[in-house]
């Protein structure tokens, strides 16, 4: 057995603002965190699964992410950067190798890694590695993580398990694991870092999953696709614009977005996409994540901040959802096919407005869903239920009128 290191080390230097907080207090790089916190898991099980038994795999507890072993000793310390375009973590490098050197529970073996989605180069004096994502690629972008992940679960899964379900379950336990930590910051006054150095996810439960029989997506694996999906993607389309600092509403929208619970999380989805019946399906869910809808939300998101307690916007005479409503050369058929669709969501009796972007045939805001439905297509119910319809007249916004104020 390796003997700790007991000799003195130089205070660290880091800042008062990186010794109190942790990553995980937003949902900034999370998704790339943990994504690299599961493949290099994998990779150890792989290569070891009886000697590496008892590890864990602990978040922002000593770093970005740690291997811990069975007594608790760091194994690896590894920092994650995903910022497109930057190449320049000089910095970072040298408050990485000063924070390990305040660091009292290494093994004499323990090494040090950086994960970046750019290729950099790392002054050797630092004893720290760039990640080998592969053989000869040190660099590696979140979507591109995801296949080498699933090829590392495919050397250890059972034939008939599905690798997207062992995946998205693994990331699933990595999401738990983040919210439950957070969950205990909230409800105490101690320091983040301090929390996350007494939680983890154990090599014992990644296991499980890796060999048990998945034989198809559960609710569970889809909403974690979509939130991943939604959250990688807004990111991305932050980066082009200047990052995440320049987009407060973006960040607001993630962060509220990442936390829901699963009916609220359909609730929202089926409100969104409201011609369509969000099913927990593999085919609900191709449509919500394609990159137009993204677009659609993320532009709306981006440029009107939505209320604080609720993904959406309440004015002085309405309430009103975002959509991923585009451009429409039929609007006739648009609100039919969210008529026919209302009995899968409430938003039909809670929001006056959809908003959305009308282009086409029609380019004003329409003020009557139902009206403009009947125009193709019989709309009579049953009396009770058109009594309930009509007390509640919901229309679809476009962005210049939500620009202009016109309903607000």
């Amino acid at each position: 057995m390796e003997k700790a290191e007991t000799k003195k080390v130089n205070k660290v230097a880091v800042s008062n603002r990186e010794q109190i907080n942790s990553a995980i207090g937003t949902w900034s790089g999370f998704i790339y965190q943990g994504l690299c916190g599961i493949l290099v898991s994998l990779r150890m099980i792989e290569a070891d699964k009886e000697g590496t038994a008892g590890y864990k795999l602990q978040l922002d507890g000593y770093e970005d992410f740690s291997i811990l072993d069975d007594k608790d000793r760091i194994v690896s310390l590894h920092q994650c950067k995903s910022i497109k375009g930057r190449k320049n973590y000089k910095d970072d490098l040298e408050k990485m190798k000063l924070k390990r050197d305040g660091l009292k529970n290494l093994r004499t073996d323990t090494k040090s890694f950086f994960h970046c989605n750019e290729k950099i180069t790392i002054d050797t004096t630092l004893c720290i590695e760039a990640y080998p994502f592969k053989v000869g690629q040190t660099n590696c972008c979140p979507g591109e993580l995801r296949n080498i992940i699933k090829e590392e679960v495919e050397k250890l899964k059972k034939p008939e398990s599905d690798s997207e379900a062992i995946l998205n379950r693994l990331e699933g336990l990595v999401n738990s694991n983040i919210l439950n930590t957070q969950q205990i910051f909230f409800d105490t006054d101690k320091k983040l870092y301090v929390i996350s150095r007494t939680r983890y996810v154990s090599f014992a439960d990644i296991t499980t999953i890796c060999f048990g029989t998945l034989i198809r997506l559960d609710i569970d694996d889809i909403l974690t696709i979509i939130k991943s999906r939604y959250i990688e993607e807004f990111h991305e389309r932050s980066d082009v614009n200047g990052g995440m600092d320049k987009m407060p509403h973006v960040e607001a929208f993630i962060t509220k977005f990442a936390n829901m619970k699963q009916d609220d999380m359909r609730l929202f989805m089926q409100r969104i996409h409201p011609m369509e019946k969000f099913d927990y399906s593999f085919q609900s869910l191709l449509k919500v994540i394609s990159d137009e809808r993204i677009d659609l939300l993320y532009n709306l998101v981006q440029e009107f901040p939505l209320d604080k307690d609720g993904l959406h916007w309440i004015t002085v005479n309405s309430k009103q959802t975002p959509s991923t409503l585009a451009d429409i050369k039929e609007i006739e058929h648009t609100c039919r096919k969210i008529y026919e669709n209302r009995a899968n969501f409430d938003a039909m009796w809670i929001y006056d407005w959809f908003v959305g972007r009308i282009d086409g045939k029609v380019k004003e805001s329409v003020t009557d869903i139902r009206k403009m439905a009947s125009q193709i297509t019989d709309v009579e119910e049953p009396e009770a239920e058109r009594s309930i319809f009509r007390e509640k007249i919901v229309g679809i916004m476009t962005i210049n009128d939500k620009r202009n104020g016109k309903f607000d």
